[in-house]
């Protein structure tokens, strides 16, 4: 598999990620990116499914964009899952990562980086985010985790004055008792109120992501006044 194919956080993974690549195109059905219809459409974006690995090879938060028809995304989903579990990592990688796979016609391409803790492509909401992450964080302290990919999700939205609109949700992936997250979850409704949300912005959605090794903070602006 060409180098050019892949990018990783550092050259030690290449060999992995060049094996992985070689596994997906084994279990390729060539349906991923039906390149006829993309003409017809006009699309030349490649059908992509996005992942988190860990070190054992398992995957975790699949998730498709890009291409239409949706039939693509859904076939490029399917490839991916069946290759599950990949090897697993060198020994001198722990951290779990993030990966794309770009479903191209010339050949499958991987994109792999480390996983971001504050998840938003906003500048102005990163250090918000970042500022609910220190504030959550002693809530987490009581979560046990079955696996390194066991997860427990805590959602909630807030108005522009910091406080919930609506109570905490707390998902878990199956692994484990949603009870043992009840402590975590009591403890994020008594973190309320965080700051005033930034200027302009009137509704904020937050999603708190917990794993063994690694904890994640995403938010979007639902809601936006303009002066």
């Amino acid at each position: 598999m060409s180098s050019e194919n892949i990018e990783v956080p550092n050259e030690s993974l290449r060999p992995y990620m060049a094996t992985l690549l070689d596994t997906i195109v084994q279990n390729s059905t060539g349906d991923e990116h039906k390149p006829s219809a993309h003409k017809r459409q006009k699309i030349h974006r490649a059908p992509t499914v996005g992942f988190i690995l860990f070190q054992d090879g398992h995957c975790t938060n699949f998730r498709t964009k890009n291409c239409l028809p949706f039939s693509s995304n859904h076939q490029a989903l399917k490839t991916v899952v069946a290759c599950v579990p990949f090897a697993h990592f060198p020994s001198t990688l722990q951290e779990p990562l993030d990966v794309e796979l770009f479903f191209e016609e010339s050949g499958p391409r991987v994109h792999a980086k480390k996983i971001e803790q504050i998840q938003t492509n906003d500048e102005k909401l990163r250090g918000y985010l970042q500022n609910i992450l220190l504030k959550v964080s002693p809530a987490l302290t009581s979560l046990e985790f079955e696996t390194p990919h066991t997860q427990y999700v805590f959602s909630f939205r807030l108005n522009k004055d910091g406080q919930f609109i609506k109570p905490v949700q707390l998902t878990s992936d199956g692994h484990s008792s949603e009870r043992v997250g009840l402590s975590a979850l009591h403890g994020i409704n008594a973190a309320s109120p965080f700051e005033l949300l930034p200027e302009q912005c009137y509704s904020l959605s937050v999603s708190v992501c917990a794993y063994q090794a690694h904890t994640t903070v995403s938010g979007y602006v639902l809601e936006v006044h303009k002066t």
